[in-house]
């Protein structure tokens, strides 16, 4: 899920990346000042391509390797 989506534009992708890249610190305001982009773009962006779910997923998959690290 994390990975570019079919019918994700690499501008889109890029966006995702750096939200998700926040971690604790996600906003989409933060991935709007730091791309440059308008606030309302990027929250279009976060529902269209379900961003909500993909870092949940993600978060999900970096603590399991955190975990695996650790054991």
């Amino acid at each position: 899920l994390w990975n570019q989506q079919k019918k994700e534009s690499s501008r889109a992708f890029a966006a995702f990346t750096a939200y998700r890249d926040l971690g604790l610190q996600r906003s989409c305001a933060k991935v709007a000042e730091q791309l440059k982009l308008a606030l309302t773009s990027v929250l279009e962006l976060s529902k269209r391509h379900h961003w909500q779910e993909r870092v949940r997923a993600w978060d999900a998959y970096v603590d399991q390797e955190n975990q695996r690290e650790q054991v």
